[in-house]
């Protein structure tokens, strides 16, 4: 009672389908809201109707709920997110009478479907995600939803930022899972990540109808990979973020079914390293992670000219790092109130040892969070068109200066910038513009993709991921010389595709993307080679010399066969080469960038802030199966399929590199 109100009720009940009773145990069958009617003629009119409790229903389909006496009610069954029956009226009267029993509840039964997963016909895979989409693109608006919360997953088969099974896809450590599923006639497919082929099955699923169906799906890595290339993705959420409630055994396993070699540890705040699950799964010698972590300012404190409110300076993410159980946050520093120089500073006395620390800058342009600023530049304001250098600006400014003085780490001294950052085009974009800018004015910093992933379902681990190229070892890896590699920018991004970008320099050396100036001769040319899995589709590479896109290749020939096969294993492959003189510039030094995937024009800037501006960003699911997007739209939403290079420093005058500076 509050205030003097009068005792709740006590109301009772039984879920059934079928006329047998429902577990609602299970997490998934039902659920039951209870409200005061809207008034009008819509009852159920949810911006008037009065909420007033849940219940789920207990193993034997029985539940109760407290009401107040003296009211009329509605209860709406739920089960995938979706309403399960027709909701029905009862009047609340005495609260003296006891226990009120409204009956039964009917709700249409669940289906179930059981998919086994194999790594090569008949030999069951250990690790693998499940992903199911509806055959018939669900509604743009009123699909399931957990009340209004976490629209877009169709069907709903668990809360999309929780445990497997989250929205629309389940992990398997067996090969081996059972889902229950409203009914319907659905896509069923098994992915092991990018670098594995994929396989699909339909199914027609009746009320209360069981089906099985098997998926093989092969590694593809050897004829992907060059030998010595190991993937990663360095900016990864779990549990110990404050925005994340993936369990620690489903993150886990999330890593091995999307086949990345190398994780990054990046939760907020604090120093993770999933050692007990993984040894608890005893994949230790399967991948590798990283101790790191994301300093993730919250408090607003720095004042930007023209800005209404103070800013936060955007998210930076560190490692390796040593997690110290017994120090606050495992070990990191505090991060409020700080500058991203001196956080740079505070962070070199946590690194074991401050020379191989890497400091990565996260998602530059990304939009505020509970008005907090989660990109550096953006909080400061920064036009990548605009020059960096004391007193262009005050963006220009903040960049340079040293927080606590000479000796000490610039507000720009990141070693890496994401280039790319999960799944948004429009994002990657803006990223890229600003990660040219800095090339072009001689701040050379590592290009890199990551997932920046904090469940299973909202975002997808390893899309986008990079590849280090080096003599790198699965389950053996050295990790010092895997952060040089990372740090000398010898890696690429990618969602999808593989490139692998050589020069022969005219001088007797095979040459690999990197921030360390190669010389060349007048014969130099470059080879562009190309694979992807058949299922991932590309249609072109692009060269960019100083930012400009300077040559395009239609590549979509060579990749119309994997396409037409994209169940298959055998993947897609290209292979240009090119002599590079009659695309460099006749004066001064240059760098060089290429990508590909498929078809990307650079958008031009609406808003005048220096940055691309791209309509249409996501994609969304193609109309037709037969579209070569349609199967990597259900792995991955959002996802265009890109690959990119980091930069060859191109010596062109003979004497010391000059960067060519930014356009007139």
């Amino acid at each position: 009672m509050v205030h003097g109100d009068p005792a709740a009720v006590t109301v009772t009940g039984r879920v059934v389908a079928g006329g047998a009773p429902v577990d609602g145990q299970s997490g998934r069958a039902a659920s039951l809201l209870f409200y005061e009617p809207a008034f009008g003629p819509d009852p159920d009119d949810q911006t008037r109707r009065t909420p007033w409790s849940e219940a789920v229903p207990k193993s034997d389909g029985t539940f109760s709920v407290a009401l107040p006496p003296g009211r009329s009610y509605r209860v709406q069954p739920y089960a995938f997110g979706l309403p399960a029956a027709a909701a029905s009226s009862f009047v609340v009267t005495d609260a003296a009478a006891g226990p009120f029993d409204i009956g039964d509840l009917t709700l249409t039964a669940s289906a179930h479907l059981t998919v086994n997963v194999e790594s090569l016909p008949g030999v069951p895979a250990t690790y693998a995600e499940i992903v199911v989409i509806p055959v018939e693109a669900p509604p743009k608006s009123g699909g399931p939803s957990l009340y209004s919360l976490f629209p877009g997953c169709s069907p709903m088969l668990g809360p999309p930022d929780g445990g497997s099974p989250a929205c629309n896809r389940a992990l398997t450590v067996t090969g081996r899972v059972a889902l229950a599923l409203p009914p319907g006639q659905y896509y069923v497919y098994a992915t092991r990540g990018p670098f594995a082929s994929l396989d699909r099955a339909e199914v027609t699923l009746a009320p209360g109808a069981s089906a099985q169906v098997s998926l093989v799906v092969e590694s593809l890595e050897a004829a992907l990979l060059p030998s010595g290339v190991i993937s990663g993705d360095f900016h990864v959420h779990g549990g110990a973020s404050y925005d994340s409630s993936i369990p620690d055994l489903d993150r886990v396993v999330s890593f091995l079914a999307t086949g990345v070699d190398v994780i990054v540890a990046t939760d907020h705040n604090v120093v993770t390293s999933y050692a007990t699950t993984l040894a608890a799964l005893g994949a230790e010698g399967q991948i590798t992670v990283i101790p790191g972590l994301e300093q993730t300012p919250n408090i607003l404190w720095y004042q930007v000219p023209g800005s209404q409110f103070p800013k936060t300076l955007g998210h930076f993410n560190f490692w390796p790092l040593v997690p110290d159980a017994m120090a606050t946050r495992n070990g990191a520093p505090w991060p409020e109130l700080r500058e991203p120089g001196q956080v740079m500073d505070d962070m070199d006395k946590v690194f074991a040892n401050p020379a191989t620390g890497i400091r990565q800058l996260n998602h530059p342009y990304l939009d505020t969070k509970l008005g907090r600023d989660q990109g550096y530049p953006r909080a400061i304001g920064y036009d990548p068109t605009k020059p960096i250098a004391a007193g262009a600006s005050f963006a220009a400014d903040a960049l340079l200066r040293k927080p606590n003085g000479e000796g000490h780490h610039a507000n720009l001294d990141w070693d890496v910038q994401e280039v790319m950052t999960g799944a948004s085009r429009a994002d990657w974009l803006r990223y890229r513009a600003l990660w040219f800018s800095l090339l072009s004015q001689g701040y050379l910093r590592a290009g890199a993709a990551n997932s920046d992933t904090h469940t299973l379902s909202v975002e997808r681990i390893g899309y986008p991921r990079n590849l280090v190229w080096g003599n790198h070892q699965k389950g053996a890896l050295d990790v010092d010389a895997f952060d040089a590699d990372v740090r000398a920018g010898h890696m690429e991004g990618t969602n999808g595709p593989v490139l692998d970008v050589t020069i022969d320099d005219g001088l007797g050396k095979t040459q690999r993307p990197g921030l360390t100036p190669i010389a060349l001769s007048s014969t130099a040319a470059m080879t562009i080679s190309v694979t992807a899995a058949p299922w991932i589709p590309v249609t072109e590479a692009r060269v960019f010399v100083n930012g400009n896109l300077v040559r395009t290749f239609d590549l979509s020939g060579l990749f119309a066969g994997a396409i037409g096969n994209r169940f298959g294993t055998q993947p897609g492959r290209g292979s240009i080469t090119l002599l590079l003189a009659p695309l460099l510039p006749t004066k001064g030094d240059a760098w060089l960038v290429v990508e590909a995937g498929l078809h990307q024009e650079t958008p031009p800037d609406a808003d005048g802030d220096g940055l691309p501006d791209l309509l249409g960003d996501p994609p969304g699911r193609p109309d037709r199966v037969d579209d070569p997007r349609f199967d990597l739209q259900a792995i991955a939403p959002g996802v265009w399929p890109t690959a990119f290079s980091n930069p060859f420093l191109l010596n062109l005058d003979g004497g010391d590199w000059t960067p060519p500076g930014l356009p007139p």
